[in-house]
Formats: C-alpha cells, sequence, structure tokens
C-alpha cells in the first residue's frame, strides 16, 4: 500500500521540487529558514495533490492503457486519491495564509494561484493536450517564485532577480511534458523533438544565466566564485552530454519515448542546482547535490511518468 500511494504520487520526482524552492529562496540573499521549510512544505503539497488528482482524472484512460498504475490496479482506492488531491490542494493556501511566519500571507496567496493552475491543468479538457505542458512549465516555474517570495521581507510579488530564472525553468518543464504526453498515444515525433529542443535550449540559457548571477555577487570570494563556477560548468556539460543525443534519437516506440521524458525528468535538477550554485550557499549547495542523487536512487524504485 505504501509504495503504492508514493507510485500514484510520482514520489520519485518530489525532491526537484524542494531544490525549486530552495534555489528561489537563495536567489534573494534574505529570508528566514522558517520561510523557506514552510515554501517547500507547500510546494510539496501542492505537487503531490496535483499528482493526485492527475490519477484520479486519468483513471478511465489508464485502465485501458495502464491497467498496473495503483488506481486501475486496485492498489488505491480512487475515494483516497480525491481525498490526496483536495488536501494537498487546498491545504497550503489555507495553512500559510494562517502561519506565522513572516511571508505567510504573501505565499498563501501565490499557492492559491498555483493550486488554481493546476485545476486549471486537470480539467482543461480537450485543451489540455495543446496547453498543458506550458501550465505545468508555469507551475514549476512558480515553485523558484515562491522560494524567491520566501526570502523576501514584506514583498507580495517575487524578486526580479528569479523571474527570468525562473521562465528558463518553466520552458525545460514544458519541453519534458511535451514529450511526457505522447507516452500511451500515436507518437507524434515533431513533437518530442520539439520537446527535447525546448529543453536542450533552456538548460542552455540556465547554465549562462547561472554563470552571470555568480558573477554578479561581488560578496563572493574569488576562490568560493571558481569553485562554483566550476561546478556550474561540470553540471552543464553533463546537462548537455545527456540530452544532446536525444535530438536525433529515433521515436518509433512507446518505450523510447518513455526514455526520453524520463531522462528529461531526471535532469531536472541539473538546472536549480545550477541556480544553487550561483549562489554560493552551503545549505543550497547541498540541498541541490542530494536532490540529484535522490532522484536518479528512487526513479529506479518509483517509475517518475
Amino acid at each position: 500500500m505504501g509504495k503504492a500511494i508514493l507510485e500514484l504520487l510520482r514520489f520519485s520526482l518530489s525532491p526537484t521540487v524542494v531544490v525549486d524552492v530552495t534555489a528561489g529562496f537563495f536567489l534573494v540573499p534574505s529570508g528566514s529558514l522558517g520561510n523557506a521549510v514552510a515554501a517547500c512544505m507547500a510546494a510539496l503539497c501542492l505537487f503531490c495533490g496535483g499528482m493526485a488528482l492527475n490519477a484520479r482524472i486519468d483513471l478511465e484512460f489508464d485502465r485501458a492503457t495502464r491497467p498496473l498504475r495503483p488506481l486501475p490496479s486496485g492498489r488505491v482506492a480512487p475515494a483516497l486519491a480525491s481525498t490526496l488531491a483536495i488536501v494537498g490542494l487546498c491545504a497550503p493556501p489555507v495553512v500559510l495564509f494562517l502561519c506565522p511566519v513572516s511571508q505567510g500571507r504573501p505565499m498563501s496567496l501565490w499557492t492559491l494561484l498555483m493550486a488554481f493552475l493546476i485545476a486549471v491543468y486537470h480539467f482543461a479538457g480537450p485543451f489540455r493536450e495543446s496547453l498543458g505542458p506550458s501550465l505545468l512549465g508555469a507551475i514549476r516555474g512558480m515553485d523558484i517564485l515562491l522560494g524567491s517570495i520566501a526570502a523576501q521581507g514584506g514583498a507580495v510579488l517575487a524578486s526580479e532577480e528569479a523571474v527570468v530564472p525562473a521562465t528558463l525553468y518553466g520552458v525545460y518543464v514544458a519541453g519534458a511534458a511535451l514529450v511526457a504526453s505522447q507516452e500511451d498515444r500515436v507518437v507524434h515525433t515533431s513533437r518530442v523533438r520539439n520537446g527535447v529542443l525546448l529543453a536542450v535550449v533552456s538548460s542552455a540559457a540556465v547554465s549562462i544565466g547561472s554563470m552571470g548571477l555568480l558573477l554578479t555577487r561581488d560578496t563572493i570570494h574569488a576562490g568560493h566564485r571558481t569553485a562554483a563556477g566550476l561546478g556550474i560548468v561540470v553540471l552543464a556539460v553533463l546537462q548537455m552530454r545527456g540530452l544532446w543525443p536525444l535530438l536525433s534519437k529515433r521515436t518509433s516506440s512507446i518505450g523510447s519515448v518513455e526514455t526520453i521524458a524520463g531522462r528529461l525528468l531526471s535532469r531536472m535538477t541539473f538546472l536549480t542546482a545550477m541556480l544553487c550554485l550561483s549562489s554560493w550557499q552551503p545549505a543550497s549547495i547541498l540541498i541541490g547535490a542530494l536532490a540529484i542523487l535522490a532522484v536518479r536512487r528512487m526513479m529506479s524504485w518509483i517509475p517518475p511518468t
């Protein structure tokens, strides 16, 4: 039962949410640890609620295409999935509104907007396939902006420093979602290649942007800046080495689409880890490194798509 719930929630991708918020939090050099923890917990709840809602909405489709998934196989009851979805999406805005942390109410409003967009994605009907990847990218970019809001005292909107990285990261997620949307369907090779291309271009942009952010931080010691720069370069090389071959990969079967989608999803943390390195904060670097390891480890046990 426990593993079935984790599969339902696609929990192997949950570390990506934590590092998203962490990256946004440390892009702004202020804020309390309590705000960061509250933002991470809220983002995790929204992620789990969205995944539970996704499984519940797609139940009939999964009965025909993926009968071994938790809901169609009977390992998780539909009522439990509905409950997890409602609690996961409704709890963060309410709890943050009542929470005593300094940025509780701005974060509450932001998570309310995120929950609304998650619901729009799932109830978009015939527009879901065309608009879905863009919506998912926007929502994940908003995780970074949530961290930015948590780091600011009294600000309702995210820091300008976080807007561009969040947008580029959202483009990457949109590309990965475009590829994943071709699972269990007649594969449109052009959509798969376009999704990979978006991921490659946005990865390059995040790499350059992270280096730019690092170079503008005058408070970082020269030796530390060099170490962080080398770390960003290593991650960028690993990212491109993993993604570039996918542009020429044949996508003639469902299995190959799953492989491509899995590779894109497993490398989401590389981008946010670069952003964490650009801040050169020990906590953010540690969380970024642990997230990379955790996602790769957990994906071998819990399918990400």
